[in-house]
């Protein structure tokens, strides 16, 4: 009984190490995101292993510029510099180099990118699985952060549009920082997207709570200050102005980025070409003003 629970212990745990790997090392097609979670929800011990996993290189990146790290790269180079030393010196140098190429150099190797960033570039979508079995999907030249503790979840949006897909769990809040204000949700599916300092949030399932706060404001926002979304509906506010507009969304139209798709009914031609070039560096120029 025990060996049994042993071996599907270290299963999980090596398939969890696969996952987080494969999650933060190329970017994850819709099939592998949805495979993903099919593997996160089918045993709780997967997800336990898979947010050890997470907890383990956040606390390993905490530490990298320690005193501790610093007195062993000390002693490391105190001991080459040495020309004759005895073998169990040699032996424990060398077995400081391995942990530091373990803690330091290859936890911060993943392709050049920290584990918590994520961006895209011109033209470029990204879908992005995240522990707890949320997605995030970012459009073109966009980048987010992830911030996730046992208590919170949070995501910061540096720039640009992203969609997100948020499992439920009321014991940590799910909530979106951009340009100061804070999208607040608990099981839903809602877009984010940061433009000129302007923010357009877009709620497509569920119900989430939107706060236009400044940029100076230090403490969270309080309940009085958000407002509530229902499916459907738009918000947009301008950051450090408490300025928010508030409209039934075109779902169709806002969402059509989803399928790489564009949607210019309705839209001045000066907008169209604006909303075309966020997807090209080969920029279409409006060379005549009175259209």
């Amino acid at each position: 009984m025990n060996e049994d629970r042993d071996r599907a212990h270290s299963s999980a745990a090596t398939e969890a190490a696969d996952w987080y790997a494969r999650l933060r090392a190329t970017d994850i097609p819709e099939m592998d995101a949805t495979r993903f979670r099919a593997w996160l929800v089918g045993d709780p011990a997967r997800r336990r292993e898979f947010e050890a996993i997470d907890a383990l290189w956040d606390d390993l990146k905490s530490i990298e510029a320690s005193p501790e790290i610093g007195r062993i790269r000390g002693e490391i180079a105190a001991r080459r510099r040495k020309i004759a030393r005895p073998r169990v010196s040699a032996w424990l140098a060398s077995a400081a180099i391995l942990f530091l190429a373990v803690v330091v150099g290859g936890m911060f190797s993943w392709q050049h990118r920290e584990a918590n960033h994520y961006a895209t570039d011109v033209g470029e979508q990204r879908t992005v699985p995240l522990p707890d079995g949320s997605v995030i999907r970012l459009n073109t030249d966009s980048a987010i952060r992830i911030h996730y503790a046992a208590d919170r979840r949070s995501i910061e949006l540096v720039r640009g549009q992203v969609n997100f897909k948020v499992v439920k769990d009321p014991a940590r809040p799910f909530t979106v920082i951009a340009s100061g204000g804070e999208v607040r949700a608990v099981g839903t599916v809602f877009d984010v997207y940061e433009s000129d300092n302007s923010v357009t949030v877009t709620l497509i399932e569920g119900k989430i709570a939107v706060a236009a706060t400044t940029q100076s404001s230090a403490e969270p926002p309080a309940a009085k200050d958000r407002i509530l979304l229902s499916a459907g509906e738009q918000l947009s506010y301008s950051a450090g102005v408490v300025s928010v507009k508030r409209r039934n969304a075109d779902l169709p139209r806002a969402t059509a980025w989803h399928e790489r798709k564009l949607d210019f009914a309705d839209t001045p031609l000066s907008d169209a070409i604006a909303e075309a070039n966020r997807y090209s560096r080969d920029q279409v120029v409006l060379d005549a003003p009175r259209l």
